[in-house]
């Protein structure tokens, strides 16, 4: 499990389609409509949007499931 942890955290894990994960966790969290519009944005994603996807997946928080408690 552990090197499994450390496998993703030094991109070894990296997906192929980082777009996709950032729009399934977009969907998972937000409405419809943010997952129409996220979809809509990363369909055809080229390298630049794959890393730009990449970066946002990093740092995306849910805030349906955020509390704050």
């Amino acid at each position: 499990m552990f090197a499994l942890l450390l496998a993703g955290c030094f991109g070894f894990g990296s997906s192929e389609d980082p777009c996709a994960d950032y729009c399934s966790a977009v969907c998972d969290c937000e409405d419809a409509s943010a997952c129409e519009d996220c979809d809509a944005v990363y369909a055809e994603a080229d390298a630049d949007l794959q890393d730009e996807c990449e970066a946002a997946l990093l740092n995306y928080v849910c805030e349906a499931t955020d509390t704050g408690d």
